[in-house]
């Protein structure tokens, strides 16, 4: 990925915080927030569906590389390459599974961070996956008993944002981001 598509995501990410991602898809609202950022710091324009076609792509990209990754938690990382150090024979099984993640074998998915924000909550990646746009839970889940009705993500991370050292971009705000 290039500077073009981290301003991009960026500029994705701003509009989920600032609720225009109603769902799995953005509100008209966010969909012209997101063109006009991107074209003021790019300055570069295209039409309406190129960015919703970039959004897919990302999206799959996303899809597949967590398809990789899967549940196995003693990966470890090659740090020059950004992307998963394991031995051959387990880039042979995961690609017998996933031959579409071969791409991620030299290269690593960048902007991973940006991408967990604007995907991670409205994309099923396993068996076992819920997304909250689908409104149905099953029964045998726990649900909190009590939850503060101000307490979502835009407004814990608004609150996150009045806090000294963090802004929107800087890795403080993005690991704040993960966790919320």
């Amino acid at each position: 990925m290039d500077g073009v598509t981290t301003i991009f995501c960026e500029a994705c990410v701003d509009e989920v915080f600032k609720g225009n991602r109603p769902n799995t898809h953005f509100s008209k609202k966010g969909w012209t927030n997101i063109i006009v950022n991107f074209e003021k710091k790019t300055g570069k324009e295209y039409p309406r569906v190129k960015y919703k076609q970039k959004w897919d792509s990302l999206k799959n990209d996303w899809v597949l590389w967590n398809k990789l990754k899967g549940s196995e938690t003693r990966l470890g990382c090659d740090a020059a390459k950004g992307t998963i150090a394991a031995i051959d024979e387990w880039w042979e099984r995961k690609l017998m599974e996933v031959p579409e993640a071969a791409k991620f074998r030299e290269k690593g998915l960048e902007n991973i961070d940006l991408l967990d924000i604007m995907f991670k909550d409205i994309t099923a990646t396993g068996d076992l996956a819920w997304a909250s746009s689908s409104g149905v839970l099953s029964d045998d889940l726990e649900t909190p008993k009590e939850v503060e009705p101000s307490s979502t993500i835009r407004n814990i991370m608004e609150r996150v944002c009045t806090l000294d050292g963090i802004e929107k971009g800087f890795e403080l705000y993005l690991m704040a981001a993960r966790i919320f």
